[in-house]
C-alpha cells in the first residue's frame, strides 16, 4: 500500500530517468520470455549436482568431518528448494496462458504456493546459516587441529538448533498469508 506522504523513488519529471526506467522495463520484459527455460534448466542441473555432492560427502572417509556433514545438509536444503521451484515454474510458468491469464487458481495450487514460499525461505535461510556455521568450524579447526567443532557428532546439533530458530522465524510468514475465494462464474469484459 502506498502512502501519499512517502517520498518518490524516482524523479519522473526528468527525461533521463524516464528513459532509464523504460529501458529497464524493456530488458525485463525481454528476459521474462527466457526466464522460465533458464530456471528449469538450472534447477534440473542443480539437483543432480547437489546429489553428486551428497554422494561424495557421505562416503565413510568423508563423513567423519562435521564440516562435510554440514555441507551434505546444505546440498539437501538446496535440492528441496530446487525441487519446489521446479514444480512452481512448471505450473505457474509453463502451464499459464499469458494471453489469457486465469482469474485465480485452485485451492490445492494456492496451498502449494504458500508451502513453496515457506520452504524456499526456510531452507535458503537454513543453508545460509549452515554456511556461517561451516566457516566458524573451519576457523576453529585452523586454530586447533582436533577441534571439538569438527567432530562428526557436532553437525546434527548445529543443524537442529538452526532449523528450530528458522522455523520459529517463519511463523509470521504463515500468519500474514491468506486465500481469497473466487467464484467460477466470474467473467471478464472482452472488448
Amino acid at each position: 500500500m502506498l502512502c501519499s506522504a512517502e517520498l518518490e523513488l524516482f524523479d519522473l519529471s526528468s527525461n533521463a530517468t524516464v528513459q532509464f526506467l523504460e529501458t529497464i522495463i524493456r530488458i525485463s520484459n525481454s528476459y521474462g520470455i527466457f526466464h522460465k527455460y533458464i530456471c528449469l534448466f538450472l534447477c534440473v542441473i542443480g539437483i543432480f549436482a547437489n546429489l553428486v555432492h551428497i554422494l561424495v560427502l557421505t562416503r565413510p572417509v568423508m563423513n567423519k568431518s562435521g564440516v562435510n556433514r554440514l555441507l551434505s545438509i546444505i546440498a539437501l536444503c538446496d535440492i528441496f528448494i530446487m525441487i519446489s521451484y521446479t514444480f512452481f515454474i512448471i505450473r505457474f510458468g509453463f502451464m499459464v496462458d499469458l494471453n489469457n491469464p486465469p482469474v485465480g487458481y485452485e485451492l490445492r495450487w494456492i496451498v502449494f504456493l504458500m508451502i513453496h514460499v515457506i520452504v524456499s525461505i526456510a531452507f535458503h535461510t537454513i543453508a545460509l546459516y549452515l554456511w556461517v556455521a561451516t566457516a566458524y568450524i573451519r576457523y576453529k579447526s585452523l586454530k586447533k587441529l582436533g577441534s571439538k567443532w569438527n567432530r562428526q557428532d557436532s553437525a546434527c546439533p548445529i543443524f537442529i538448533v538452526i532449523l528450530a530458530i528458522i522455523l520459529v522465524l517463519c511463523v509470521p510468514t504463515f500468519l500474514v498469508s491468506n486465500t481469497v475465494s473466487c467464484k467460477k462464474s466470474f467473467t471478464q469484459n472482452k472488448n
